[in-house]
C-alpha cells in the first residue's frame, strides 16, 4: 500500500514541477518551512534546483542554459548567481575546453541546500497524497499534465513529453 502512495506522490510531484504558477505556493512554503536560517529567496532555491538538474546531465551549466531552463532573463540569472556565489552555494569556473564559457556547479553547501529543500518539498507532496489518497492524487497528476499540454499548445509551443512519458524527473528520486 505504501508503494502505491509513494508512486502517487512521485506522479503528483512530477506534475507540480511543470507548473511555474505554483511559484506562489512554493514561496509561501519557503517562508513557512524552507529557509530556516539560510536566508534564501525563492528565486535562489529555483536556481539551485535548475543547476542541480542540469548538472546531473553535464559537468557544469552556463548562465545561458539556466536562462533557457528557468525562463528567466540573463541579467536576472546573473544577479541570482552572484548572490548564490557570495553565499558559497555555487562555484563558477572557466570551461577548460572553451575559455569563452563559464561553468556553474553547486558547491557542497549548495548540494546540502538542494537536499534540504527537496526533503521539505517531498514532505508537502506526501501530505497532499495522504489528504487526497493515491487514486485522486494520480488523477490530479494526470489532469494537471493534460492542462499543461493544453496551455503549451495555446501559447504556440510544441507539445512535449509529459514527465510520465519521459520518465522520472532528475530531481525527484
Amino acid at each position: 500500500m505504501k508503494s502505491e502512495e509513494e508512486m502517487a506522490g512521485k506522479n503528483l510531484s512530477r506534475a507540480f514541477l511543470q507548473f511555474p504558477y505554483l511559484y506562489r505556493y512554493g514561496k509561501k512554503m519557503h517562508h513557512m518551512h524552507g529557509a530556516s536560517g539560510c536566508d534564501l529567496r525563492p528565486s535562489d532555491v529555483v536556481m539551485l534546483f535548475a543547476i542541480k538538474s542540469e548538472q546531473n546531465k553535464r559537468t557544469g551549466v552556463t548562465a545561458t542554459l539556466l536562462s533557457a531552463s528557468t525562463g528567466m532573463k540573463t541579467p536576472s540569472i546573473n544577479a541570482v548567481l552572484s548572490a548564490l556565489e557570495k553565499r558559497g552555494l555555487i562555484r563558477r569556473v572557466t570551461d577548460t575546453g572553451d575559455r569563452r564559457f563559464v561553468l556553474i556547479t553547486l558547491s557542497e553547501s549548495g548540494e546540502r541546500a538542494v537536499d534540504h529543500f527537496r526533503r521539505v518539498y517531498e514532505s508537502h507532496v506526501r501530505e497532499l497524497v495522504v489528504y487526497l489518497g493515491a487514486e485522486k492524487s494520480n488523477l490530479l497528476a494526470e489532469l494537471m499534465n493534460e492542462v499543461y499540454e493544453y496551455l503549451r499548445q495555446k501559447c504556440g509551443r510544441a507539445p512535449e513529453k509529459t514527465q510520465k512519458q519521459a520518465g522520472v524527473h532528475p530531481d525527484i528520486r
